[in-house]
């Protein structure tokens, strides 16, 4: 009895020396300030690129200096942010099953069970490692990680704490938002998303641990939620984005690059959250696939100096596909179709490929369209609304992949009926007018 007492007071003892503390916003905040300076300079510099031209000294070097600074933020802010989190769960850990065994020995084993699912998280060293091989981009991936450990985690240590749970858990469609508005915003959100994880944490540690060594005396309901982007909210998104690359183009940037990542998120986000509505789900892909080619189209017009060589590439491969007989244009158009179409299909990043693909016809055309080597009728022209309904299609099998829901085969076989249909209005066109 004495030994079960003097180790009571040792564990006693040990949790009473334990620190739960918040953590500072400011260095996990950095990283995406710094991110959109550099989204802008690579912008700049692909113009550039694209064109062969050589790089002013000072758009390369301020795009190093920022790019640098998200590097080096993104990788210090991902190593403290596992740490700190990592430390939190076992102290935690140690700390509601020292509370919870003295009252209720149901709650802990509850809550020993559900800790083993919890899924856990690469070593800080793995995180800062990971960040300085890819460019600062596995900050996104680590940020969704700990974002979702974190809810599973409150999730826990509420039941255990109080028989109930009032938090959501993170799921596949709030990274694809998260990405999308980054994206969006060229990186400013990525801020947003890292103060909504920090603050996630603080105000676990304040209403669970905030009176520690003793347990919480109420049930805190917390305050820091998932933040709900509607359908409404996609389509201001794209609209915006729409009309700033326009802008950009119209600048002489190649702009159409960050409007397709938009269009192939938001077209990803939208399958996702209408996955048990395929039908509803069909006609918003729809919807924004023709407002994609519509304003990519835009983004051509205003910048057509920038796209003239781009769109004499096009000119040259469609005229020597043009002398394949009809059979031949029929393949040829099909194919490449069902290849953008097809490539699409993988889950939540696949229809980044449809985005790209919508994007780069669209500025080859508004740039024919701004030179006077095209007419105005593309968006009425008969296998125009076919093929972008494939297209769509498709989206939903990508979206019934990720979502586990549906047929997926038979919904890319439906898609593959409607653009080689697509195929055969287009091809019986041009033959109509070669003749």
């Amino acid at each position: 009895m004495s030994e079960t007492v003097r180790d009571y007071a040792l564990v006693e003892e040990y949790v009473r020396g334990m620190k739960f503390e918040k953590i500072n916003k400011g260095l996990f905040v950095l990283p995406g300030l710094l991110l959109f300076p550099a989204s802008v300079g690579l912008i700049a510099e692909l113009a550039y690129f694209i064109t062969s031209s050589s790089v002013p000294w000072l758009v390369l070097g301020a795009l190093t200096v920022m790019f640098a600074g998200f590097l080096v933020s993104s990788a210090v802010a991902s190593y403290t942010l596992l740490k700190k989190a990592s430390l939190h769960f076992y102290d935690s850990a140690v700390v509601v099953y020292y509370w919870s065994r003295k009252e209720n020995f149901e709650n802990v084993l509850n809550y020993l069970q559900e800790r083993r699912e919890v899924r856990s998280l690469p070593s800080p060293v793995t995180g800062l490692l990971l960040n300085l091989l890819v460019g600062g981009i596995g900050y996104i991936a680590i940020l969704y990680y700990v974002e979702k450990s974190i809810r599973e985690h409150i999730r826990v240590e509420e039941k255990a704490l109080f028989g109930v749970w009032t938090i959501e858990p993170v799921g596949p469609g709030d990274l694809v938002r998260d990405v999308f508005l980054t994206a969006a915003t060229l990186g400013l959100y990525l801020s947003y998303w890292a103060w909504r994880v920090v603050s996630l944490y603080n105000e676990h540690v304040e209403e669970i641990h905030g009176q520690h060594p003793n347990p919480p005396s109420r049930r805190g309901l917390l305050g820091v939620d998932h933040p709900d982007l509607t359908l409404n909210g996609v389509l201001g998104v794209v609209l915006a984005v729409g009309g700033l690359d326009a802008l950009l183009a119209w600048f002489g940037l190649y702009a159409h690059v960050h409007f397709a990542v938009v269009l192939g998120l938001a077209l990803s986000y939208t399958g996702l959250k209408l996955s048990d509505k395929p039908i509803r789900g069909l006609a918003v892909s729809y919807g924004l696939i023709y407002l994609g080619l519509a304003f990519s189209t835009l983004v051509g017009f205003a910048g057509y100096t920038t796209y003239t060589n781009l769109a004499k590439l096009f000119e040259s491969l469609a005229s020597e596909a043009y002398k394949l007989g009809f059979l031949g244009i029929l393949f040829y158009i099909f194919l490449n179709n069902f290849s953008i179409a097809m490539s699409s299909t993988p889950p939540l990043l696949g229809p980044l490929v449809v985005g790209y693909g919508l994007s780069n016809s669209g500025v080859i055309y508004g740039a024919l369209l701004a030179s006077g080597e095209a007419t105005p009728l593309l968006f009425i022209m008969p296998h125009t609304p076919i093929e972008l309904l494939g297209y769509a299609v498709f989206t939903v099998a990508s979206a019934q992949l990720a979502g586990g829901k549906g047929s997926p085969w038979k919904t890319i076989v439906v898609g593959s009926l409607v653009l080689l249909a697509a195929a055969a209005v287009e091809t019986s066109l041009i033959a109509s007018r070669l003749h």
